[in-house]
Parts: structure tokens; sequence; C-alpha cells
């Protein structure tokens, strides 16, 4: 949905929103959308089954979901985290919005008041704002109160803009700790403005939670975050870069490198202070003519 929303910018001048379920990754695409359209509105929904049933399933880890709404550039006040924990009655799993159950063998679907309430009425409201104007839908999708566990009709949803605070402890302790995964996050994320860039484009990189800390004992005080650019396919060692920078001992902002590099497929790389074997986050991007 992302890379779609970068690529067809054609379509939804007039207003535009992403309506993300359960979202799946896909491998070697641009980690965090940046650099979304302005009159993007964004609600990211994750469901119960990806949080207590699926934690291995690397392509529906949450905190891919997580990544994308904290790291869009839309402004908090137009986009929405939703959690769907359900309940006996209520299943909330990956296959929403079609539940499914069996009677004597065949596969029976219907739509339950979960969905009713935690999909389709803010679905509803995200497009009667964006495409109709009708402000007063906004907050039923995208409320501006203070995140909360909410519930109507029965059913609870969580609806808020500060998933790992507001859900992770409130509700699902630990959840998101990386010892439930077997390849743990790393807190840094980094991603470039452009899947593409052109020939003699400068590159830039958008960095958040870089440690920022003189770590490598040569007692010279200085911090030596560092981003390298690698051929596609290469080992991301310090003899196979091709372009590098250091980023300034920023936590969170943007580096720029200036681009001589030939067209072709590239992965840029963030390390700590001088290190050269510990890869902190990553991207894929390409050069065209």
């Amino acid at each position: 949905l992302f890379h779609l929303e970068q690529q067809l910018r054609v379509w939804g001048t007039a207003g535009r929103f992403i309506f993300s379920m359960a979202g799946w990754r896909i491998s070697h695409q641009n980690t965090i959308p940046y650099s979304l359209s302005s009159n993007t509105r964004l609600i990211v929904q994750t469901y119960n089954e990806e949080l207590t049933e699926r934690p291995d399933d690397l392509d529906t880890d949450p905190r891919f979901s997580i990544d994308y709404f904290n790291s869009s550039t839309i402004p908090y006040a137009e986009k929405t985290f939703h959690y769907l924990p359900g309940d006996q009655q209520h299943p909330s799993h990956h296959s929403l919005p079609k539940a499914k159950y069996d009677i004597h063998g065949q596969k029976h679907f219907y739509f339950d008041a979960l969905q009713q309430v935690g999909i389709f009425r803010p679905l509803q409201s995200i497009m009667s704002y964006v495409l109709d104007g009708k402000n007063i839908d906004k907050p039923i999708g995208l409320p501006d109160t203070d995140p909360a566990m909410r519930t109507f009709h029965d059913i609870n949803f969580y609806s808020g803009d500060n998933p790992y605070v507001d859900l992770g402890i409130k509700d699902n302790p630990g959840v998101y700790a990386s010892n439930k995964y077997e390849y743990p996050f790393t807190d840094v994320t980094m991603a470039t403005e452009k899947l593409s860039y052109t020939a003699n484009e400068d590159f830039v990189f958008h960095l958040e939670k870089m440690q920022a800390l003189d770590t490598d004992n040569d007692d010279d005080d200085t911090v030596d975050d560092w981003i390298g650019i690698f051929p596609a396919g290469t080992d991301l060692t310090w003899d196979n870069q091709v372009a590098w920078a250091y980023t300034g001992a920023i936590t969170d902002g943007a580096v720029t490198i200036p681009d001589n590099l030939p067209t072709g497929d590239y992965v840029a790389a963030a390390f700590f202070d001088d290190h050269v074997s510990k890869v902190e986050a990553k991207v894929d991007f390409s050069i065209g003519d």
C-alpha cells in the first residue's frame, strides 16, 4: 500500500487514504514510508492473532505496521493505530474482515459485530472524511481524543497514536519485546526519501534513534556514526562500500550523500561510531538513468 501510494501520485490529488490491515511486509522494499503525499490519511490495524498466535511469522510481525505508522510523514491528527483484541464470540485473526467457521466440514463465512464496529465503521468514516469532505465523520476513524481502549456496541478496539506505549504497556505487557522474535529488531530506523533516484541526484537518508555516543575508545571524544552505500548483493563490509558519510552525531534527522555512482541497485546501511561489522539499520534503493 505504501509503495503504491508513492508510485501512483496521479491518483488521489483531491484526497487519499491508506487503510492497512494486518500489514504483510514485502522483502527488499523500502521499510519506512517517509515521503507520503501531504493529503494522505492513515489507519493502521493489527489483529489479536498477530500478537498472540503468530509471533514468529516475520512477514506479519506487528512491528512492521508500527514502524509504518510511527515513521510516516502524516501528522498524528490525520492517522490512527487500531488494535482489535476480539473476544471468544468475535475472533480477531489474520483473515479478517471475513470470519469463518466449520459446520460438518464445510466453510461458512460471515461478518460479525467486531468487523462491523472495528473495520467497516472506521473505513466508512475515513472514506467520508477524505473523499466527501465530511469533517463530522473524522472522529470515528481518526479521533483527536486521548488514545484508549474504546467500547462500541460491546466491541473493544484500541485507537491511538502511540501503539508502543499505550498498547504495549497498558494492555499487552511485553508483547513487542524483541526476544520474542527469531530476528530481534534494532531500535534504529532508516529510510530513503525515494525508492528510486535518478542519475546525479543526491541521496537523502532519514535516521531515527541513532546512538550518538563515543564508544570507539580512540580518545578523540567525537561521535563517528556513519552511513555506507553498498552494491546490492554484496556483504555490508567496509571493503565493499562505494560511498559513505558521517551522520554528524545526530540521533534523529537526515543525512545527504552526493551521487557519484553508476545506475543499479544499492543498499545503504547505518553504523555506530566507526564500527564496520554491526549493521544497525539498512534500506534498499536504486539509481536509474
